[in-house]
């Protein structure tokens, strides 16, 4: 199954952790974008966290990937 979730696609399997609600998603992705306001210069460490849906949603929306 593909969900997109702020212009990431996510290929999520029967065991994949991964927010299932995704207008949740979204959302708390974006507080997490607004209060982070990563750089070019800011390292993410996104470390057993699921499949890294947060790192790789920050990166995109900055245009850090």
């Amino acid at each position: 199954m593909i969900e997109p979730v702020m212009g990431t696609n996510f290929h999520v399997g029967p065991f994949t952790n991964f927010i299932s609600n995704i207008g949740t998603a979204q959302s708390m992705y974006q507080a997490f974008c607004d209060l982070i306001q990563p750089t070019a210069n800011t390292t993410l460490v996104d470390i057993c966290s699921g499949i890294g849906a947060v790192g790789l949603c920050l990166a995109k929306v900055n245009n850090l990937h």
